[in-house]
């Protein structure tokens, strides 16, 4: 993996400032030898398979050549989502999860800024293109998260750097001896150095879950029935935090306030923030006083309502759970006729069971 670096990210608003020339979201690129520069600098071997003698040498993408070609062609050529999800890939390998965290910033600013006139566009209401970067991201990301944030440094051994990855195998039994042990990770994780950086991801990981269930409600909103299932990456960015909380012990999420830890629901170790008061339901009309106060729903309309605030509420508490996503993702498939919710939940998982299971359920 390659080891994050100290360089500054580049502000998001200088990479989307408009074009020079007639349309400020500038031109197509797709055939452009820029896409094939970039794809050449992001082709690697996969470390982990076994080399043999008669082998080449493994072939190393060149991160900072993708973030390099990327950023000049957005500022400059054209604002386009595929250009920014590869940019968003090289700074996950360059800056660790600062790097998400930034990419995915720039990705709800584009969408924000340049919706209607970004690359791939979009044609007579047909989403298929637009859609295809964005769900990219849910399928290629995970495992970039996975094997390239770095957790804990391992100085002059190998690996260099626990990931997600090597700590989940390190949770199988393994030597009591096991440099990879959980047990002796968790011990490296309390030496000084370590813990702060635990401390700066812990941060960084908030961070990147709340960004991230951000631009998925974005993408939401403006892709209705057709936007993409963004659930892999929300997945693994639960499963980071969660590694991250173990690896800081007991006082997982209260490091930064000085506090012993609060837990979650069921006595779990999941933080819990400075309490806050649920949203205030909207304000009821005339005869409508009482229902409310008994907790009674007035209408279809204001049973999603309840729900959209409940997972926003969610989402500020516990970024790093499915639960917000999987909330307003029942929002939206109830504003959804059966033949639509049909197909956003077969274009999923591909077949009809799990339609019928969710039916069983």
């Amino acid at each position: 993996m390659t080891t994050p670096t100290q360089d500054r990210i580049p502000d998001a608003q200088a990479l989307l400032a408009p074009v020079p020339g007639d349309d400020p979201a500038g031109a197509s690129l797709r055939y452009d030898a820029v896409y094939r520069a970039i794809a050449e600098a992001r082709q690697h071997d996969d470390e982990s398979l076994p080399m043999r003698e008669w082998e080449r040498p493994l072939v190393k993408a060149d991160w900072k050549r993708v973030a390099a070609l990327a950023s000049e062609a957005l500022a400059t050529r054209s604002k386009d989502f595929q250009l920014a999800a590869w940019l968003c890939e090289a700074w996950i390998h360059l800056h660790g999860a600062a790097g998400f965290c930034a990419g995915v910033r720039l990705l709800g600013a584009l969408a924000d800024a340049y919706w209607e006139s970004a690359w791939p566009r979009m044609e007579a209401g047909d989403a298929e293109a637009r859609c295809a970067p964005i769900a990219w991201l849910n399928e290629t990301l995970p495992a970039v998260l996975a094997l390239h944030v770095p957790l804990l440094s391992l100085a002059d051994e190998k690996p260099l750097h626990i990931t997600l990855d090597l700590w989940e195998r390190s949770l199988a039994p393994v030597d009591d001896y096991d440099s990879l042990g959980r047990e002796a990770l968790l011990q490296r994780a309390h030496h000084a150095p370590d813990r702060a950086r635990l401390d700066a991801l812990w941060r960084d990981l908030h961070g990147a879950s709340a960004e991230w269930a951000g631009f998925d409600r974005r993408i939401d909103a403006l892709l209705g029935a057709q936007a993409p299932s963004l659930a892999r990456v929300t997945d693994t960015l639960a499963r980071l935090v969660r590694a991250v909380a173990a690896l800081r012990g007991d006082e997982a999420g209260s490091a930064h306030r000085g506090e012993p830890a609060a837990t979650g629901p069921a006595g779990n170790n999941d933080p819990v923030d400075d309490p806050e008061p649920m949203p205030v339901l909207p304000a009821a009309g005339p005869g409508q006083t009482a229902m409310l106060a008994h907790g009674r729903i007035e209408d279809r309309a204001h049973a999603y309502q309840l729900i959209r605030d409940v997972a926003d509420y969610l989402a500020r508490h516990e970024p790093h759970s499915p639960t917000p996503y999987l909330l307003r993702r029942a929002v939206r498939w109830g504003q959804m006729p059966l033949a639509d919710l049909m197909q956003d939940i077969l274009r999923e998982d591909g077949d009809i069971g799990r339609y019928l299971a969710l039916l069983d359920n």
